[in-house]
Order: C-alpha cells, then sequence, then structure tokens
C-alpha cells in the first residue's frame, strides 16, 4: 500500500501558502508571463471552433488523428524523429506520459534519475510502484550505469530504465550528444528504456538540447508537453512518442482505462495552436526575458560572492546558499517577505542548501522576488 502523505513534497506545502498569501510566486514550475491579448483572442477562437466543429465527446483514446498526424510532422522537421502518428500517444500533460511509461515497464523494477531531479518523479514511480535509483546528473555515463545496473543485480533488483531530462529541471542541464551516445549505448547493451523527458526543449539558452530518440528510437520513450512551450498548464495536453506501435498500442489501453482520452476541446485547441505556430509569437519574447534575468542572477550572485552554475537551457535558477536549511528559508521567507521558492531537499536528500527560483517571469517580478530573496539570506548570515 502506497502512503500518499509521503508523496506530498514540501514544495507542494509552500504551493499552498502561497496562494493564500498573494506571494511573489517564483517557485512555480510554469511560465509565468502575461499572454498577448492578441494571442488570448486567438486561442478563444480556437476554443469556440472547437466546440462548432463538434469536439464535444470522447475521442480515439490516442488522441484525435489530426493532432497526431502534425506532432508526427514536428518530430521529424525539429526533433529529427522518424515517428508515424501510430506511435505517438496525446496524454493528460506530460506528467501523465510518465505515469503510463512507468506503470508498463517499470512496476516492481528500479528506474534511475538524475541527481537532483524534478521533485514529482519519485512520487511518480513509486505510484506506478516501482522503484528509484539517483545517479549525479553528471555521472549519468555508461561506467557510472553499468555500475549501479550490477549492484542492484546483486540485491535481486533490475533496472529497467532510465529517466534523460535535458534541458533539466531544476539545474538547467543539457546532454550534449556524446553523453546521449553513451546512454544509448548502455541501454542497448543491458536492454533497458530510456524515458527522454523533453518538455523544457523550447528553452534553450547556451546548448541546444538533442533528443536522444534522434541518435537511436530503439529503446526510447520520448515525452513533450504543450504546458511550457505555450505557457498553457491548464490545458493539460502533453504527447509521448513510443519505441515502436505496439508498446503505444499498450499504453493507448491503459489511457482507455484510466481516463479514456485527453479532453477532446483541449486537444482541438493543441493542434490550432501548432498549425498557427503561436509558440513564434511567444518563445522570442519570453527567451529574452529570461536572459535578463539570468544576467540579474550573475550580477547580483558575483556580488554577494556566491557560485552559481548558470542554465545551459530551461526555465529555471538552482542555487546553493551557503549554510542554510532550504525547507526552513523557504517557509521564513514566505511569512517574512512574501516571496516562494521551490525546496531544494525536495529534489533529492544531498541539496538542503539549494532552492529553485523561476526564472520565467517578467523582470520587474523578477528583480523584486530576488532582491527579497538575497535581503533575507544576508539577514539570516549577520544573526549567525
Amino acid at each position: 500500500m502506497i502512503e500518499l502523505e509521503k508523496l506530498v513534497t514540501k514544495t507542494d506545502r509552500i504551493t499552498a501558502r502561497a496562494r493564500r498569501k498573494n506571494a511573489l510566486r517564483l517557485h512555480l514550475g510554469e511560465p509565468d508571463f502575461p499572454v498577448p491579448s492578441y494571442v488570448k483572442e486567438e486561442i478563444i477562437g480556437f476554443f469556440k471552433e472547437s466546440i462548432e466543429k463538434g469536439y464535444t465527446r470522447y475521442t480515439d483514446p490516442r488522441g484525435i488523428r489530426e493532432l497526431r498526424e502534425v506532432l508526427s510532422e514536428k518530430l521529424h522537421r525539429k526533433n529529427k524523429i522518424d515517428a508515424g502518428p501510430s506511435q505517438i500517444v496525446v496524454t493528460a500533460g506530460g506528467t501523465a506520459a510518465l505515469s503510463l511509461i512507468f506503470r508498463l515497464i517499470a512496476a516492481n523494477d528500479y528506474v534511475a534519475i538524475p541527481d537532483p531531479a524534478w521533485f514529482a518523479y519519485p512520487s511518480i514511480i513509486r505510484v506506478a510502484e516501482a522503484k528509484i535509483v539517483r545517479i549525479p546528473e553528471n555521472s549519468y555515463n555508461y561506467e557510472t550505469l553499468s555500475k549501479i545496473t550490477e549492484e542492484l543485480r546483486k540485491k535481486e533488483g533490475k533496472l529497467k530504465a532510465i529517466v534523460v531530462n535535458s534541458p533539466s529541471n531544476p539545474t538547467g542541464y543539457v546532454y550534449s550528444r556524446e553523453e546521449l551516445r553513451e546512454i544509448i549505448d548502455f541501454a542497448e547493451d543491458y536492454s533497458v528504456f530510456v524515458i527522454s523527458d523533453e518538455v523544457y526543449e523550447d528553452y534553450p539558452l547556451t546548448r541546444e538540447p538533442i533528443s536522444v530518440a534522434s541518435i537511436n528510437s530503439e529503446k526510447v520513450f520520448s515525452v513533450y508537453s504543450m504546458s511550457k512551450t505555450y505557457g498553457l498548464t491548464g490545458l493539460r495536453i502533453g504527447y509521448l512518442v513510443a519505441p515502436n506501435k505496439e508498446l503505444a498500442r499498450k499504453i493507448t489501453i491503459m489511457q482507455l482505462h484510466t481516463y479514456v482520452c485527453p479532453t477532446s476541446m483541449a486537444q482541438y485547441i493543441a493542434l490550432r495552436c501548432i498549425e498557427e505556430k503561436i509558440e513564434e509569437k511567444l518563445l522570442p519574447i519570453w527567451l529574452k526575458e529570461i536572459k535578463t534575468n539570468i544576467s540579474l542572477t550573475r550580477k547580483r550572485l558575483s556580488e554577494e560572492n556566491i557560485e552559481w552554475k548558470e542554465p545551459m537551457g530551461g526555465i529555471y535558477a538552482w542555487i546553493g546558499l551557503p549554510s542554510i536549511d532550504s525547507w526552513i528559508f523557504a517557509r521564513e521567507l514566505l511569512e517574512k517577505k512574501l516571496v516562494s521558492v521551490a525546496v531544494g531537499e525536495d529534489f533529492g536528500p544531498r541539496w538542503k542548501s539549494y532552492i529553485r527560483i523561476l526564472l520565467a517571469v517578467s523582470n520587474e517580478k523578477y528583480s523584486e522576488g530576488f532582491s527579497r530573496i538575497l535581503e533575507f539570506y544576508k539577514e539570516i548570515k549577520e544573526e549567525h
């Protein structure tokens, strides 16, 4: 029996408190930019079209055919992945895609996740009745993975899958082609699946992300989401690409008997957003603001003599503040300065002195929030 209370993270608790306090919410895991009014009008138009065209009923549990066709074209053009519509399953967000994959391939076995890792991975994996093993993000290589596999075998455990998150949440790390090649070689030699979480693919900063399946797709599940690219987290549309049609068929059966299909209207809106290239009206503006926020972070941390590794991609700053306890820090920061941050230890037990801050907010909001964070940190240091 899963102990559900243990699935609740400290950042989940910060989220609930931040809502009540009307705080500057820099703990969020989503772009927090205002959507231009002309884009809102287009999306409202797509919603009206969906009703007029009858997208009010159950759809094919794989997702509507037209959407899977445009996704197939996008994967070929952008990700260099050759996958037909029959290998694609549209899901209720990227989280649902991950959950279905873990349930299908990893129940009772182990899944490797990077350390640090998005705090939802352990919970999703445990709900799927699988177990986790953490591997330092910078040690995701053939030697380390094979060593971990052999150690698990000695304990009668089996590694079934490796999660690759590039660009990463929280660090913003982007794996090189050479690193991904090693991971693929390991997966082939040890018959292990790779689950490539690419939801931040449209936020390259200093290194362009590479899709794992573009190197070799035989053992790779790829996961994507409309949430981050379009800032439409409430739409709840993601999709996965299975290594082959048979695995896609099995996941479709699981989805059918979990929630039937993603919302039909949301699928249609996703289709129209892709067709009309809405991302081209949003991402250049958002990336510019993120880079400005990174510059501010670099300058302010340098003034405080705090070391920081800048993200290669993604939408977060992952910052170590020496001597803090991230849970106590996050609680008191919210109470005293009305700013919320994600709690470092949620991303792995080794990260108690780290916080994750959302970069994908307006420059004005970020500057104010970051100033309050550093102000509070200095107050703590002076007290000690």
